[in-house]
């Protein structure tokens, strides 16, 4: 059974392993920053005392990353951060285009796609990970 409860400092190592895992880049300073900023509103998904995935709501409004082994630990940290933002609140966020599970849920619970940038690269893709598992990245503008 998953449990959602709020992150700690001692979840940090977790937050970066799990955002490295998956290809991204955020830091153990920026994890710091989001917990300092909005402890209410960063969340750790745990399964049998396992943690299994995360929600930092950073700089107020702005969801990600939010990582989660499977789609039902993803719906219950989207839960906790909307119940933890309140009512009038609005929550932005990034989505990878092949997470089309995310797309579905967040679409589902009230959220509406934006118009906003495409991300390019220019040589070799670094992030090696399982995009079907980042449900929002941290950085980049939305709107």
């Amino acid at each position: 059974m998953t449990f959602i409860r709020p992150m700690t400092n001692d979840d940090l190592d977790f937050a970066v392993d799990q955002t490295l895992r998956e290809g991204g880049a955020t830091g153990r300073h920026m994890f710091e920053i989001y917990l300092a900023h909005d402890p209410d509103g960063c969340f750790i998904a745990e399964d049998f005392g396992q943690r299994v995935g995360m929600e930092p709501t950073n700089l107020g409004s702005r969801i990600g990353p939010w990582i989660a082994l499977d789609l039902g630990t993803a719906q219950n940290l989207l839960t906790a951060a909307r119940c933890a933002a309140g009512p009038g609140r609005t929550l932005t966020l990034g989505v990878p285009a092949p997470n089309n599970e995310a797309h579905d849920l967040l679409s589902a619970t009230g959220f509406k796609a934006t118009p906003s940038c495409r991300r390019m690269i220019r040589g070799t893709r670094a992030a090696q990970g399982q995009l079907n598992r980042i449900f929002a990245i941290a950085g980049g503008a939305v709107g």
